[in-house]
């Protein structure tokens, strides 16, 4: 808990870099610990921990609900919902580093600015992205737009039968 407060508070005042290798499991308490836990989730496959940090609201539960009905019974089975087939489509998209910026945080939303790499020493590619997070009964939880899930959808299309 005193991690998390200390993220927060460095968070709110400017910048936090965590590298890949720190990432760990701070749980979902403030918006810096559900981003890290994601993180950290995504990273060690953990596909359950991942998708309990995922919200997915009105277009994009919808859209995510469709996506996984149209899969196969055995892949339905095998994701068991869709958050965890989103979870599972999102793991591509995980930085190798990030600086997570300054953070927006209201009573049940919050806006926060990551800035994430990927590549090797001799060629990196930066990002910058805004994540929006919102606080649930059980802790923060990023929100996916419903457009991630059209993207998400269109990939998994273009797979044919291949799956995640």
């Amino acid at each position: 808990e005193e991690v998390e407060r200390t993220q927060a508070k460095e968070v709110e005042a400017g910048t936090l870099t965590v590298p890949e290798h720190n990432w760990k499991n701070v749980g979902r308490a403030t918006p810096a610990a559900a981003l890290e836990t994601a993180l950290w989730a995504g990273v060690g496959g953990d596909l359950e921990v991942l998708a309990g940090t995922l919200a997915l609201d009105g277009a994009a539960r919808e859209k995510a609900g469709a996506l996984f009905a149209s899969l196969p019974e055995t892949e339905r089975a095998r994701f068991g919902t869709p958050e965890t087939l989103i979870a599972a489509l999102s793991l591509k998209d995980l930085p190798g580093a990030l600086t997570i910026g300054p953070a927006t945080v209201g009573e049940d939303s919050a806006k926060v600015r990551l800035y994430t790499q990927r590549g090797t020493p001799s060629y990196f590619v930066f990002k910058e992205t805004e994540i929006t997070l919102r606080r649930s009964s059980d802790g923060w939880r990023l929100v996916v737009p419903d457009g991630a899930v059209d993207s998400y959808a269109a990939a998994l299309k273009g797979q044919g039968s291949k799956s995640p």
